[in-house]
């Protein structure tokens, strides 16, 4: 019984915190803080969604993912370069209808009739770690001629 009681309040335990981290960025005027916990909490839903039931081999899971790895960066990114602006003034509507647009694209890519490009994604994803291990790879020394 008090297993039960502690898992129901550890599950309320991260919303408690985005509500808490919402409040106070709303509080203090804070408008990347607010944004970032809203794009922490679609990417986190997104990977919570179920597969589809036509969706035997994973695709939709695996595009969903892999389009989360590539497009979480860049927003946490591009949300500290710029300054911040008041909650209450309505400067941060360009930024939200950015994320309502990457939702869209996401979802049109989890479509049927584009689920064979997810083939090309994973490429394109897995090719900057292919450049980035060559890169940290040291290079191997020259043989040196051994004197007999």
């Amino acid at each position: 019984m008090q297993r039960r009681r502690v898992a129901a309040r550890a599950r309320a335990y991260p919303l408690a915190v985005l509500g808490g981290g919402i409040l106070l960025g709303w509080r203090f005027d804070r408008s990347r803080l607010v944004l970032s916990l809203l794009v922490l909490l679609l990417a986190e839903r997104a990977l919570l969604i179920p597969a589809p039931a036509g969706d035997a081999a994973g695709e939709v899971s695996r595009v969903v993912a892999a389009m989360i790895a590539l497009l979480l960066p860049l927003d946490l990114a591009a949300l500290s370069w710029l300054p911040s602006v008041g909650c209450g003034r309505g400067g941060r509507a360009d930024l939200a209808g950015l994320l309502a647009l990457q939702i869209a694209f996401v979802a049109l890519l989890c479509q049927p009739l584009f689920l064979p490009l997810s083939a090309t994604l994973d490429i394109l994803l897995a090719r900057p770690a292919w450049i980035a291990a060559a890169a940290a790879r040291p290079a191997r020394p020259s043989p040196s001629p051994s004197s007999s």
